[in-house]
């Protein structure tokens, strides 16, 4: 609410008995005022919230002012007033608090998206090197289950003496553990696609193909 001022209400707004009534030019005479529509009276938006005492004669904290041919001269006496200052210095401490208090929360955000994506990083990158040492070698991915196959086992066994594996899959979720024959068969066939590139590079960098 303080960050976002007064609500600055554009009327319509009733005359009084002299013919009249609230004007939308006051606001920006006055950036703190504004409009109570329960009483018809002007108010200060930063004492109506800040102001924890109310004095006899403090029609600004309530929204009681309604003698709008005086509005002006009464205003210029509350905004010089300490009550006002007080109120108005302590509204921008609060919003600069709360502005540093979101920033903090944003740079802890980042950097611990940062820290999950090197996790995550580092996780995947020793699985692909498993999945690419099993296919070398020639060894079976799976045995009789899925859940006790080549793969699996080295990762559960190895995981223990790898922190950044045992990191990994500490934080993975049930429905996403990159442990699955899906995920498998994605290592794979990224192998088969560089090796691909890798034999193919030379002959059409060289146009040494011959048909």
């Amino acid at each position: 609410m303080l960050r976002s001022g007064p609500r600055r209400f554009q009327g319509p707004f009733p005359k009084n008995t002299e013919n009249r009534s609230f004007q939308n030019s006051w606001y920006d005479r006055f950036k703190w005022l504004d409009y109570n529509e329960e009483n018809d009276g002007a108010q200060c938006f930063y004492c109506k919230l800040l102001k924890s005492s109310v004095g006899k004669n403090d029609e600004f904290k309530l929204g009681k002012v309604k003698s709008w041919h005086k509005l002006i001269e009464k205003a210029k006496k509350h905004e010089v007033s300490a009550d006002h200052i007080r109120c108005y210095n302590d509204a921008n401490k609060i919003i600069a608090s709360s502005e540093k208090c979101e920033d903090t929360v944003k740079e802890k955000l980042v950097k611990c998206s940062d820290a999950e994506k090197e996790r995550n990083r580092k996780g995947i990158k020793i699985m692909f090197s498993v999945v690419r040492w099993l296919a070398t070698q020639n060894i079976s991915f799976r045995g009789h289950t899925e859940a006790d196959g080549n793969f699996q086992s080295f990762l559960q066994t190895f995981r223990e003496f790898m922190p950044d594996l045992d990191k990994f899959m500490s934080a993975c979720p049930k429905n996403a553990t990159y442990m699955t024959w899906k995920i498998q068969n994605d290592f794979i066939q990224m192998i088969d696609q560089l090796v691909i590139d890798e034999i193919l590079q030379p002959i059409i960098r060289e146009k040494s193909l011959l048909v």
